[in-house]
């Protein structure tokens, strides 16, 4: 089901911009919830309005110069209760303010100076507390919500593909922590050099959802939001242990596993849950490990259930890892000089997990390891670690936030690197990123960059914080940072091309775009968006090619047949033009209506709907010239971008316009060349369909030549 997206404002001075963003909300394939379609409905402005704004995932906050209505009895706006109650719901929001310096209607402006006052107090909440966006004309606001719709929506894609594999692998190093620290016999005569534990977070391949930006010329730009794996802003974990060979000896004898009975409950769904199996002690003088990592466990509620027999080989720790449905197992043998630590690890249903298998720590310099340990390396960091990653991936991103505040506040000064603290800072940004507060997450990704310069993920995500906040000059030079550090990753180049385009560099985005193509001869989005920029370069050929690809890529996407409509009837091809159309509305039609024919003359008002499709017959003569007019009802707060398409008797389709005047649609004097039964299709382009249209049909016969 589409996604609901509320839009906020007052009514009587923003009637052009509210359809403006219901048209481009529409033209994502989102669902707008708009007060001018709310009807009577129990409970009042104030209570209709807070029910709705519970129903949504996005929140549009859209603030000009008027304060709005405030109900019987209460102090607040039904406008900025609204925003109230989207901050309350934690319902992500984007927010608008009219540009104080654009010259706005004085009828539109509210006199009350009581009125005025709350509305200052208002924007000065906005201003700071959200990251918000100036506009000016209905086209430019629709411009920058269709941005920061679909880089929103990018970013909450990325989640669905997140699995808890980050969860399992940190939760390993939680371990490895509580080896280490485990023992005093173990700390003394143990541990050196905090070299041997090293964790290198490597840039995952990262896809977005494209930007299809809008075209200039006359044909009514469709908008295209195309799906693809994003997982950005996002951290892919490699741990790599170097270990200090020691010697070790070889148990003389081989254990029977027995797996049943069960020696405690399965873990829970989700649930990241420990088996800790015997440490094969070598010698008498061997330290209890175990029963120190019990206490350890237990101090810090991770959960884990101890198997009290040692293990072999790796086949015994699955079968054990599937009886509990545990995501770790952990077990190893130790001696008075050492110890060695195997681990096996479920990653779920993510088949790229790079597991750890063992680590093995061998006694020396335990000056250095104990400065380590208990100075920086206290065992909290790593839990309010794990435990904000396990609350990021539920996306509860303000718990997760809090969680990763206590993980940074155990990292001493001096101790970030040995730390590799870039890890926490770059979660609590992306964290941060997700709640929209992107000063805060432009900081963290700036501390994660001091730390670890050298993480292409790192400037990617902080591009795209920079390019969310305004800053496209910032943002440009963070993806030139992560091309220099991965220059093979389409993704850059195509996220680059987005803030040159936005940046008015055709150009430079034509250049982006071609590289990601040349990098992904299959990414279809970046057809789409070149033949846009093309379009703007007067390169309509060029941009008639690419759709021609996207249409190729997925014959079964219905926009790559309505943009390449409008290209080919842009280059005079009204006949391809017309079968692009129809290919539109055979994808897009869900909800046939036939009416009943009309004569000359007639005029029709049909209310549109989302993949609505009117079937109208008419009956003409060989050698009449057919018009037909369909207009939009000017109605507030609605609007319908109508499209239309006759089919002959034979059921092929003759002629068909999107765009004739403005959003209107029209056939004029098209000559029919046998008579027969004709059929009109009424339907809508990619934008607006909620409304009315007016349909008007009139047959003239051909003058004499």
């Amino acid at each position: 089901m589409a996604k609901a997206v509320f839009i906020s404002s007052t009514s009587k001075d923003l009637p052009e911009h509210r359809a403006a963003v219901d048209k481009a909300i529409r033209g994502l394939e989102l669902r707008p919830i708009n007060m001018d379609d709310f009807g009577a409905q129990p409970g009042g402005a104030s209570g209709v309005s807070l029910r709705e704004v519970g129903k949504a995932d996005i929140f549009i906050g859209i603030i000009a110069k008027r304060y709005g209505y405030v109900p019987a009895g209460m102090e607040k706006a039904v406008t900025e209760q609204e925003y109230d109650e989207a901050v309350k719901r934690r319902i992500p929001r984007l927010m608008y303010l009219l540009d104080p310096g654009y010259d706005w209607p004085a009828e539109r402006v509210e006199a009350d100076e009581t009125a005025q006052a709350k509305l200052a107090a208002f924007r000065n909440r906005i201003e700071a507390n959200e990251v918000r966006r100036l506009f000016t004309t209905p086209d430019r606001l629709s411009s920058y919500v269709v941005t920061d719709l679909t880089k929103l929506l990018n970013k909450q894609r990325q989640q669905t593909l997140i699995t808890r594999v980050l969860v399992a692998v940190v939760a390993v190093l939680a371990l490895v922590a509580f080896v280490l620290a485990a023992d005093s016999g173990v700390r003394t005569p143990l541990l050196v050099s905090m070299g041997v534990l090293t964790e290198t977070f490597t840039p995952s391949p990262t896809l977005t959802a494209s930007v299809t930006p809008s075209p200039t010329p006359t044909s009514t730009p469709t908008l295209t939001l195309t799906p693809t794996v994003t997982p950005t802003p996002t951290l892919t974990v490699t741990l790599t242990f170097t270990p200090t060979p020691t010697s070790t000896a070889t148990p003389t004898h081989t254990p029977t596993i027995t797996l049943t009975p069960q020696e405690g409950a399965p873990f829970g769904e989700g649930q990241v849950g420990v088996v800790l199996a015997d440490f094969e002690r070598i010698d008498a003088a061997a330290p209890d490990v175990v029963r120190n990592l019990e206490l350890e466990f237990e101090a810090a509620n991770i959960p884990f259930i101890r198997v009290r027999h040692s293990l072999t080989n790796r086949e015994q720790a699955k079968a054990i890892l599937d009886l509990y449905d545990a995501t770790i197992i952990m077990w190893g043998n130790v001696a008075e000089g050492g110890v060695r630590v195997y681990f096996e690890v479920d990653p779920g249903q993510n088949e790229k997990f790079y597991a750890i298998n063992t680590i093995q720590v061998a006694a020396a310099d335990l000056e250095s390891f104990e400065t380590y340990l208990f100075q920086g390396m206290d065992s909290l960091y790593i839990v309010y670690f794990v435990q904000g990653q396990i609350a990021y991936f539920k996306r509860d991103y303000p718990l997760s936030e809090s969680l990763f505040d206590e993980s940074i506040a155990r990292i001493p000064p001096d101790r970030a690197n040995s730390l590799q603290a870039y890890a926490v800072y770059g979660y609590r940004g992306n964290a941060r990123y997700y709640q929209r507060n992107l000063t805060g997450a432009i900081a963290d990704f700036d501390e994660f960059i001091h730390i670890n310069p050298n993480d292409a993920i790192a400037y990617y995500n902080r591009g795209n914080a920079r390019g969310d906040s305004g800053d496209l000059a910032g943002a440009l030079a963070d993806y030139d940072a992560a091309l220099l550090l991965d220059p093979d990753d389409p993704l850059i180049y195509y996220n680059r091309g987005v803030e040159r385009y936005r940046s008015g560099d055709m150009e430079g985005a034509l250049a982006d775009y071609n590289e990601t193509i040349r990098l992904n001869p299959e990414a279809r989005y970046a057809y789409t968006n070149r033949a846009f920029v093309r379009q703007n370069l007067g390169d309509w050929e060029g941009a008639l090619a690419d759709f021609d690809i996207t249409v190729q890529l997925d014959p079964n996407e219905g926009y790559g047949y309505l943009n390449r409509g409008n290209t080919r009837f842009r280059l005079g091809d009204v006949e391809g033009a017309t079968e692009d159309y129809a290919g539109w509305l055979k994808i897009l039609e869900r909800d046939p209506v036939t009416l009943e024919a009309m004569q000359s003359g007639d005029t029709v008002t049909v209310e549109m709907a989302f993949r609505r499709v009117y079937h109208i017959p008419f009956e003409a003569q060989a050698g009449q010239l057919v018009t037909v007019q369909v207009r939009n009802v000017v109605e507030t707060g609605k609007f319908v971008d109508p499209l239309i398409v006759i089919f002959n008797s034979a059921g092929e389709a003759i002629i068909g316009n999107d765009d004739y005047d403005k959003f209107d649609a029209a056939v004029v004097d098209f000559p029919v060349s046998a008579d027969g039964t004709y059929t009109l299709l009424v339907s809508h382009a990619a934008s607006g369909y909620d409304g009315n249209v007016e349909i008007v049909l009139d047959l003239e016969t051909a003058p004499t030549p």
